[in-house]
């Protein structure tokens, strides 16, 4: 705990000085995304892949290198038990706050966090059960060329419904601000 507490705050005092020119971007950027998921928890039978889907609305603060967002994502946890598929969906609405390293250049380093709500859906499965929960999500990714995001993103909204997914995603209206002339 102690080495883990030195780390927080050996990254606060030094992440400010990595980036200290900011890049123009533009203020707002959408993202879609489609990617994969994985269960975090063994909870019945064996974790296999699903599938994750979602939209993120981004605002990128002014002469910072911060970012806050808010998105919508489906995902589907599945897994297989006694010879039959056990679908959980997990549907989230959260909200963002990134930190980015290189922001506007060809490529950005970005990690951060997010809270929100989720509904845990049973699709195909007795066990478990619907449930609608406060989520906590951190996540990690980088953006090359400005319009291609790749975030690993994990998901903790309750034993059942634990989650890693890796997305890829386009950004519209994301890049560097053109120059006013």
């Amino acid at each position: 705990m102690k080495k883990l507490s030195a780390l927080i705050c050996a990254l606060i005092c030094i992440l400010p000085c990595i980036a200290k020119e900011y890049l123009d971007v533009k203020t707002f950027e959408f993202e879609i995304k489609l990617g994969t998921t994985y269960p975090l928890q063994h909870y019945l039978g064996d974790n296999k892949l699903g599938a994750d889907m979602g939209l993120e609305a981004r605002w990128n603060l002014k002469n910072s290198p911060i970012d806050v967002a808010a998105e919508l994502n489906l995902c589907g946890i599945h897994r297989n038990y006694e010879g039959t598929c056990m679908t959980h969906r997990l549907d989230s609405y959260m909200t963002f706050v990134d930190y980015n390293i290189n922001r506007g250049k060809k490529v950005s380093v970005f990690f951060g966090g997010g809270v929100g709500m989720c509904q845990g859906i049973l699709l195909n499965s007795m066990y478990g059960e619907d449930r609608a929960t406060l989520t906590a999500s951190p996540r990690v990714g980088v953006e090359l060329f400005r319009h291609l995001r790749i975030t690993l993103t994990a998901r903790f909204a309750g034993r059942v419904y634990n989650a890693m997914s890796l997305t890829f995603g386009g950004v519209i209206g994301g890049g560097l601000k053109k120059a006013k002339m």
